[in-house]
């Protein structure tokens, strides 16, 4: 074995254990031959003006409800941008780590209730975490 990948984090190379990334827990740590697709959750958003907006890529992972981030960004107008090292850039409004529960929002920085995963070829966070700020 090469290389080992935690949520999308190489932990190892075939240099050995790269130092400095922090992938967080696994949310699978086996091998399967299928991976059980889960279906989406109807979700809506609705901001100050009332318009109601849904969002499509919302599942429940482990018991908690994940929220994509691009979608939200997308939808909220933030620009955002994934680093190769696991860092979210969400320009001036913050800054997310996968597999880390700490974050910058509004250069404040916040515990997130669970850390930022990648699902699906995507980012997502926590609903939780959404509505607590």
């Amino acid at each position: 074995m090469e290389y080992v990948i935690i949520n999308g984090v190489i932990v190892k190379n075939k240099n050995g254990v790269v130092s400095g990334v922090h992938p967080g827990k696994p949310i699978k740590s086996y091998f399967v031959d299928k991976i059980l697709q889960e279906e989406t959750i109807d979700f809506s958003i609705n901001l100050n003006d009332g318009e109601k907006q849904k969002l499509e890529n919302i599942y429940e992972i482990n018991g908690q409800e994940y929220v994509s981030i691009r979608e939200l960004a997308d939808y909220l107008n933030i620009p955002m941008e994934n680093n190769i090292n696991g860092q979210i850039s969400l320009k001036d409004n913050g800054q997310l780590e996968i597999g880390n529960t700490k974050a910058k929002i509004n250069n404040k920085e916040i515990d997130l209730n669970s850390e930022p995963i990648i699902y699906k070829s995507n980012v997502y966070i926590n609903i939780k975490d959404i509505r607590k700020y």
